[in-house]
């Protein structure tokens, strides 16, 4: 988590930033694998996010720009129901790992639009799912 989204949270509100867990190099490279055996199709010339884009599913019906928006209705309308949920941030090189339920609760004071592009995913990488910088959202389920 980029430490200015923290201090921003914190100067805005008053209150202590959700905890979270920033995972080791070690950590996030078992995931980055984990995810290219998920994926099968891997272009070792495209971007992480490039690759799961093209290989994944659009989902037509949210928006994370809309302002009703409510990850939760993403995770339930694909059966995510972990407790634990992983944020990638940067091509498996930085994850975070929340709680489902701060996530959701604070999920505008992290994923910031225009800026992020982030894969959200449980620990058994069951289904993934792809927040773009403009809103737009993408699902993989194996």
């Amino acid at each position: 988590m980029e430490k200015f989204k923290i201090d921003l949270f914190e100067k805005e509100t008053g209150n202590l930033f959700p905890s979270f867990q920033e995972l080791n190099k070690t950590d996030c490279n078992i995931f980055y694998h984990h995810f290219k055996e998920k994926m099968l199709v891997y272009d070792f010339h495209m971007s992480v996010f490039d690759n799961f884009q093209s290989n994944t599913i659009f989902i037509e019906k949210y928006n994370a720009l809309d302002e009703k928006f409510n990850i939760l209705d993403v995770f339930t309308e694909l059966n995510l129901s972990s407790n634990i949920i992983y944020i990638d941030w940067d091509e498996f090189h930085t994850i975070d790992k929340f709680q489902t339920y701060d996530f959701s609760k604070y999920f505008s004071d992290i994923w910031y639009p225009y800026s992020d592009n982030i894969i959200i995913f449980p620990q058994d990488m069951n289904i993934i799912i792809m927040i773009r910088h403009d809103g737009a959202i993408y699902y993989f389920e194996k």
